[in-house]
C-alpha cells in the first residue's frame, strides 16, 4: 500500500508541475499534508480490518462519513459557515449511517 501512496504523490506533484508550473508549497500545505496522509491511511486501514471481520454493508457507509469530519474540521479549526442546510445535511448523513449499520 505504501508502493501505491507513494506514486500516487509521485504522479500527483508531476500533474501539478506541469499543469502549473513550479508548485507553490505554502506553511499550511506542508503542515497540513501528512496529517491529511496520515488519517487517510488509518481510515483504509481501519476499514480494511473491520472488513475483514463483518458485513461490507454495515461497514462501509460508516467509512464514506470522511466528509462529515472534513465538514466539522473545517468549522472548528478553519472558522468556515455552519449553515442551516449545511447542517441539516451532516445530521441526515449520519442518521443514513444509523440505519444502515443497525440491527432492526
Amino acid at each position: 500500500m505504501a508502493v501505491e501512496t507513494g506514486f500516487m504523490a509521485l504522479f500527483a506533484f508531476i500533474a501539478m508541475f506541469l499543469l502549473e508550473g513550479r508548485p507553490n508549497l505554502t506553511k499550511s500545505i506542508v503542515t497540513y499534508s501528512p496529517v491529511t496522509g496520515f488519517l487517510v491511511f488509518a481510515g483504509i486501514l481501519a476499514l480494511l480490518m473491520a472488513l475483514g471481520g463483518g458485513e461490507a454493508s454495515r461497514y462501509s457507509p460508516i467509512a464514506r462519513l470522511s466528509f462529515v469530519v472534513t465538514f466539522l474540521l473545517a468549522v472548528l479549526v478553519f472558522g468556515e459557515e455552519l449553515t442551516v442546510p449545511k447542517g441539516i445535511g451532516v445530521l441526515m448523513a449520519a442518521g443514513a449511517v444509523l440505519l444502515l449499520s443497525s440491527d432492526f
